[in-house]
């Protein structure tokens, strides 16, 4: 015999079945049981009331501490209603846990942290803003953001690394290094490579004086790799290292005073046909053999120094543009070969002298130079002192629209 039980009835049954079932079932058998029929009567409730208060999902809440169901309460007049369409249960259930990966993202700000060593063993500070690594295949890598700060008394005081300096063989700053600081790698006598990133944009005073000097490690090949957004190198930046050859790269305006003087390995100098050099300092390239390849005079040249080379090849022919404002006294030196023929197309040069020893037959290019063609149509260039450019003096005036013909070598 069947007995139908009232809503009551049911209402009680529904709730101590889920109290019993949830403990065991979880949240999803919780939820199907809230929502679904009961027994074999088909009786169907979609509304339950106050179900923050049911034991079962206030148990679960607390021990798990997130939301679990929610259930939709409708309006008090439906309650009437003896069937009810069931509504839809919204099931909450926790996201699944992915495992983190701590690698760090490679992006343009960390790129730096590829000079980093793989065997470090001495790191530091140096400043607020420098972080420096030692490793033990003698790399130094020097990251931060900024200027390496200077060295205040070169006499007293050094960076930190200058400890290790017979361990290091490879220098390398990284990318956000925009300055690199007055004698911040002086004396680093056992470095046979130099490297740093395109964000250098000014190399200061001796800097890397007496890197790889004579003494040390004989016979090893010596490399320097200067940044491409490079703008200025400082007084005495490189003077007395034994660098072999050095390319200035095309974003260097200014190469300052004895820069690279005394570098006596340095056969080679290349300056692009693209640079933007606009100033050479006194005593620049003094004392480098430079016997390799032919030195190229950038059109966009102001002023050259006092002995801003030694010596050096030129080619033979050599044309200054109308940027150049400035020639010091042996500014190519007596030991130069080639610039046969030279071309001045703008304003007469001032002469200066930054000469240590003053001679009074100091001229400004070599014994090779023969003849000097100018525009002799800009008034600059009346009564000027051609003894100062050359020793045998054979200059010719040539009209400003004949100038290229001349240098085309179309009329002689």
């Amino acid at each position: 015999m069947f007995c139908f039980k009232n809503k009551k009835e049911i209402s009680e049954d529904v709730g101590a079945a889920a109290g019993t079932t949830a403990r065991h079932a979880g949240l999803k058998v919780a939820a199907v049981i809230l929502a679904g029929a009961v027994g074999g009567g088909g009786v169907t409730y979609g509304v339950v009331k106050n179900a923050d208060k049911i034991p079962v999902i206030q148990n679960f809440v607390e021990e798990n501490d997130a939301p679990v169901v929610k259930v939709a309460e409708k309006p008090k007049e439906e309650e009437k209603t003896e069937s009810i369409e069931e509504p839809e249960v919204e099931v909450t259930e926790p996201a699944e846990e992915k495992p983190v990966d701590h690698t760090p993202v490679k992006t343009e700000n960390n790129e730096k942290e590829d000079i980093i060593p793989t065997d470090v063993i001495q790191e530091g500070t140096y400043g607020d803003n420098v972080h420096w690594y030692l490793g033990a295949d003698g790399t130094l890598a020097v990251t931060g953001e900024g200027e390496i700060a200077d060295v205040a008394d070169m006499s007293s005081d050094s960076t930190p690394w200058y400890a290790y300096q017979a361990q290091i063989r490879k220098i390398a700053i990284g990318d956000g290094i925009t300055r690199i600081g007055k004698g911040t790698f002086a004396g680093m006598g056992y470095v046979k490579e130099i490297t740093m990133a395109d964000s250098v944009k000014e190399i200061g005073q001796s800097a890397f004086s007496g890197v790889m000097p004579r003494t040390a490690d004989p016979g090893v090949q010596r490399t320097i790799t200067l940044s491409q957004s490079l703008e200025k190198i400082d007084e005495y930046a490189f003077t007395e290292s034994n660098l072999a050859e050095v390319n200035i790269p095309d974003s260097v305006r200014e190469i300052g005073y004895a820069a690279f003087r005394r570098c006596y390995d340095l056969k080679s100098v290349t300056i692009g046909e693209n640079s933007k050099l606009e100033s050479i300092g006194n005593l620049a390239f003094e004392d480098c053999t430079l016997d390799s390849g032919t030195i190229n005079i950038p059109s966009t040249v102001k002023t050259i120094k006092s002995v801003a080379f030694g010596n050096g090849h030129f080619a033979d022919q050599v044309v200054f543009s109308e940027q150049l404002q400035e020639l010091g006294l042996r500014a190519f030196g007596y030991g130069s070969t080639g610039m046969n023929k030279v071309f001045f197309t703008g304003d007469a040069p001032v002469i200066s002298d930054d000469t240590i020893a003053k001679n009074p037959g100091d001229t400004v290019f070599p014994d090779t130079t023969t003849m000097i063609y100018y525009p002799k149509d800009n008034p600059t260039w009346n009564n000027y002192d051609f003894t100062k450019l050359m020793k045998v003096v054979q200059a010719t005036g040539v009209d400003k629209k004949d100038m290229q013909h001349f240098i085309d070598g179309e009329v002689e």
